[in-house]
């Protein structure tokens, strides 16, 4: 257990994290429903410390998990999803095969930014779960897929349910804190993070940890945590470089810019052209106020990897260089994929007002729905972007509010803090607004 004592002893515990808090969020969060299929194939089999299985069902979910990391660690998904769906047409009532073709499903989705494959997961799922109401790996893996979905509610009555079947599925767990992170559900959220941390370390779930050490600002425990992550041996290639990415993420909130560029780097060498790396670079090269850069780096990204966030950053850039009219096309196309997403079974209710929210479009609608998200969700990035919409709406007091909830916990959000100085300027309180504007300049 030495890599248990490892985090034991640099890592928080759930207590550690939760005190007498009441809960936080960041920004940062969204690590988490990209973690969630890289924790579904690394934390599958029965943690090596728990009351063994019996001997065929300890078998084959060894088996299981095997064949899953050796189809994924090719670093050819669609590869091994051809060959899973030719096993599956030789053999259809196998259970197994369709659990491991939804898992390979939610990883294509996240390669590719293709939303179908969220549907194309859940049905193999079903479908799993038809030959086998009871199987372990479909059943967490559909409470995955729940939260990528933002299905949080769901999410959570899944991950029990798997828990059921399997009491010691770090998997579970794992999903299950970041279904309740997202509902505001803080203690309940870090203690199943502890758990699927005790019960496994892998990658995905030490970094579930250093999410939840940056969400209590303790940015620098964090960067350690990650560092664990990235020595518990090879793993899924991608994974690890999202894991890099994400460091260099945390690095960077913390205004440690060499250090995030080394991280982004690290992951370009782990994955070459690793996509999420290249828009990190992007967005460091946007932090300096070089958007031409930025510009001719997000064009590449979202050409390969057409995700929302990064359409929306790239028309930031745009718009920085005076381009409006190409920005609103890239705002277009982030409304175009996010409407996609909604086709797809994901909630996207507290996306669509962050773009509008960005693009300055209708205030009135970004508010009704940052309220309906935040209802949904109502963890403390959602707080801050409903404190904004306020704002925008010319609800100031309301905001400032909203805001005092959402940097309760005193994590580094410098979004969060300017739109904190602009409220404060709003109430005529310019000393505070001061404070806060030096706050998001440190």
């Amino acid at each position: 257990m030495r890599k248990l004592q490892l985090i034991a002893a640099t890592a928080v515990t759930a207590s550690m994290l939760v005190g007498s808090l009441g809960g936080v969020h960041v920004a940062a969060a969204a690590s988490n429903h990209a973690l969630a299929t890289a924790t579904v194939a690394a934390a599958v089999a029965p943690a090596r410390d728990a009351t063994p299985a019996p001997a065929d069902d300890a078998q084959v979910s060894t088996e299981l998990l095997d064949d899953l990391l050796t189809g994924l660690a090719s670093g050819d998904t669609a590869g091994y999803v051809d060959d899973l769906e030719r096993r599956i047409a030789e053999e259809p009532a196998a259970a197994d095969l369709q659990a491991l073709l939804g898992l390979s499903y939610q990883q294509l989705a996240r390669e590719t930014a293709d939303p179908s494959y969220y549907s194309r997961a859940g049905a193999a799922y079903v479908r799993a779960q038809a030959l086998d109401p009871a199987h372990p790996i479909a059943a967490t893996g559909q409470a995955s897929l729940s939260v990528i979905r933002h299905q949080f509610s769901r999410g959570v009555e899944l991950a029990n349910r798997a828990l059921a079947l399997t009491p010691d599925n770090a998997t579970a767990y794992a999903v299950l804190g970041d279904a309740l992170l997202e509902l505001g559900r803080y203690e309940q959220a870090f203690r199943a993070i502890e758990t699927a941390a005790e019960l496994s370390p892998t990658v995905g779930t030490y970094a579930r940890v250093a999410n939840a050490r940056e969400l209590v600002g303790r940015p620098r425990a964090a960067l350690t945590t990650v560092g664990l992550a990235l020595q518990l041996g090879r793993g899924v290639p991608e994974h690890r470089a999202w894991t890099l990415v994400e460091g260099g993420n945390i690095a960077l909130r913390a205004g440690k810019e060499k250090k995030a560029a080394r991280m982004y780097r690290r992951a370009l060498r782990e994955v070459p052209g690793y996509t999420h790396a290249r828009a990190a670079l992007a967005a460091l090269a946007a932090s300096r106020g070089n958007y031409r850069e930025a510009v001719r780096e997000y064009r590449r990204v979202t050409k390969r990897l057409p995700l929302p966030a990064y359409f929306i950053a790239l028309a930031r850039s745009r718009d920085a260089l005076g381009l409006h009219e190409q920005a609103a096309a890239a705002f277009e196309r982030a409304e175009a994929i996010i409407r996609s997403q909604t086709a797809n079974g994901v909630h996207t209710e507290l996306a669509l007002a962050e773009l509008s929210l960005a693009r300055g479009g209708n205030p009135g609608k970004a508010l009704a729905l940052a309220r309906k998200g935040f209802r949904a969700a109502p963890n403390t990035g959602a707080e801050a972007t409903l404190a904004h919409a306020l704002f925008q709406n010319g609800q100031c007091r309301r905001a400032r509010a909203h805001s005092i909830r959402s940097l309760r916990l005193g994590t580094r959000n410098v979004a969060a803090f300017e739109h904190r100085s602009s409220i404060e300027t709003c109430l005529g309180n310019d000393r505070a607004a001061a404070e806060w504007f030096e706050r998001a300049r440190a």
